[in-house]
């Protein structure tokens, strides 16, 4: 019983919180004077120009380039985040939606990057295979819409996440809120700006006085009610149930409070500014974290899996700190909790 309380009170927890928690840079929709001009600052036009500095992390593509690409894409959803009754299709289930915005913003950024890369590979969430696997070779990482049930409901947290690899490494990334107006890039070596100005995360070391967010997936649950669903899947997501209520019971008695924004992108980029201090979730894709995982390593913050192991971009398990500390104060709580293991 405990454990069900402690997940019905959590999905209780409106992620519109994350907009008046009290602390000043938290505020996210309002430009008033009153804000502190740290914030301020970060609320400048994406359309700046970037520190040189900004441009070196890879010899043919440019960050100026990625934000390019993100722009242009963000204006589609911006155009279309509040029209009511979008065109959806379930991809696993009725809840993991994909809509006709997803599929012209993938298209038109492959459209944009091959006529200036023809030989780049993709790695993009809409025309990904099972077989797809990251390679050494120039590889573009994209989501075109990371939180497309946000952008179905109107709720503002859909971004476009462009990551570009090279060597299995990520060089630069660019995560765009088109209605917030927020621009999060970094390139590898160059630092993490939020419309070109310098970020860094918050620096907590303590679970006691974090606020973290996490995610978990909503379309796989739907799978218990499905009758396709075979018995062998139906064991696993019973699995997978029981253990989001283990974790989720675990963290919740640890830290000041728990939000879920439902963007993996956008999570990291919230570590990355200090409006958070820790995102961990089991079961994000490399398109989900590709371009957030650099901007939070350049923003000063920390990346490994859940168990405490180096960050493996294809493992489907992310832990994002402000410290080191923080996350293996999480990395102890899990495994005491007997809350890992292999995702599938």
């Amino acid at each position: 019983m405990p454990i069900f309380y402690g997940a019905l009170c959590f999905l209780l927890t409106s992620p519109v919180a994350l907009l008046s928690v009290p602390r000043p840079r938290l505020s996210l929709l309002s430009t008033r004077s009153s804000l502190p001009p740290s914030f301020r600052t970060h609320r400048k036009s994406p359309g700046r120009s970037f520190p040189l500095s900004m441009t070196s992390a890879d010899p043919e593509v440019t960050i100026e380039f990625l934000k390019e690409l993100a722009e242009a894409g963000g204006a589609l959803i911006r155009e279309n985040i509040f029209k009511r009754g979008k065109s959806t299709k379930g991809k696993i289930s009725a809840a993991d939606l994909v809509t006709e915005t997803d599929v012209a913003v993938e298209k038109l950024l492959i459209s944009k990057i091959k006529e200036k890369f023809p030989a780049h590979k993709f790695l993009c969430e809409e025309s990904a295979t099972s077989d797809d696997k990251l390679t050494d070779e120039p590889t573009w990482i994209i989501d075109p819409i990371d939180g497309t049930a946000n952008f179905v409901h109107t709720f503002p947290f859909a971004s476009v996440s462009i990551g570009f690899s090279r060597g299995k490494e990520v060089k630069l990334g660019a995560v765009y809120n088109p209605v917030l107006n927020e621009m999060f890039t970094a390139t590898k070596g160059g630092g993490a700006f939020l419309n070109g100005e310098k970020i860094t995360v918050s620096g907590c070391t303590k679970l006691s006085e974090s606020l973290v967010s996490t995610g978990f997936c909503c379309s796989l649950m739907r799978k218990l009610s499905s009758d396709s669903t075979t018995e062998a899947e139906r064991k696993e997501v019973e699995a997978r149930k029981e253990e989001i209520l283990k974790y989720i019971s675990v963290i919740m008695q640890e830290v000041h409070d728990i939000r879920r924004v439902g963007s993996a992108a956008l999570d990291l980029c919230q570590v990355a500014m200090g409006r958070t201090d820790m995102y961990f979730e089991f079961g994000p894709h490399e398109w989900d974290v590709a371009a957030g995982s650099i901007i939070l390593e350049e923003a000063g913050g920390f990346l490994c899996d859940l168990d405490g192991a180096p960050f493996d971009i294809a493992a489907r398990r992310t832990l994002a700190a402000a410290s080191k500390d923080l996350a293996m104060e999480l990395v102890n709580k899990l495994a005491a909790g007997k809350c890992l293991r292999p995702f599938r």
